[in-house]
């Protein structure tokens, strides 16, 4: 119950912000501070950015979900499997749909778009965030708690290079990144919580806590 009231408050953050992209004075702040960045790019960084983003490309990602099922397979149980599948299959569904709701142009620092389709939220951040998040709740507990805090940290950290590297590219808007965020981390806490509300894996929901 309370992934499900955590994913409640997240999905209202995110309408939130869905919103206020939506305003001239946010779109101003944005395209502000993504003149700031611009002043730090370079071929080299560039290129280095490139190859962050891609394992969060639709196909490299659901490249990365099958890599998490095999290890899930490996060392937890066929709950766990079928949890993650069950997640992964929905997020790549939901990444390709959500841009054509709020239909928010990309950036056009060039006056023109330096990439097809829409900005919001960000599709990488949303995959890259709940790709992590829904490897470490459907991995045994014991393999992740005795590491918690290196866990997040680690996720933590792999966020802010992918935010920082899609905003160096000129991708997305910073608040695309945070509406990929919340977006994410909603929907594996109401997916979580759902799943675990139906009685599948008791064992480990009772290990495990968001």
């Amino acid at each position: 119950m309370k992934r499900i009231v955590l994913a409640i408050l997240l999905f209202v953050g995110f309408v939130s912000i869905a919103w206020l992209t939506q305003t001239h004075a946010l779109l101003l702040r944005d395209q502000s501070l993504l003149e700031t960045l611009s002043t730090f790019r370079s071929e080299g960084l560039l290129s280095v950015a490139n190859v962050i983003v891609f394992p969060f490309n639709t196909y490299p990602s659901i490249v990365l979900a099958v890599v998490v099922l095999a290890l899930c397979a490996r060392i937890g149980k066929a709950e766990s499997v079928a949890r993650f599948l069950m997640l992964a299959v929905t997020l790549i569904i939901l990444s390709k749909l959500e841009k054509y709701v709020f239909l928010r142009m990309r950036p056009t620092p060039s006056g023109e778009s330096l990439y097809p389709g829409y900005s919001f939220p960000s599709a990488h951040m949303l995959r890259a965030t709940a790709l992590y998040l829904g490897a470490l709740a459907s991995l045994p507990p014991q393999l992740i708690q005795k590491k918690k805090s290196l866990w997040i940290g680690l996720g933590l950290a792999l966020l802010l290079v992918l935010a920082s590297a899609e905003l160096l590219l000129q991708r997305n808007y910073p608040t695309d990144m945070l509406g990929g965020f919340l977006l994410g981390t909603a929907w594996v806490s109401l997916f979580s919580g759902l799943w675990d509300s139906k009685g599948h894996g008791e064992e480990i929901a009772t290990h495990r806590s968001i």
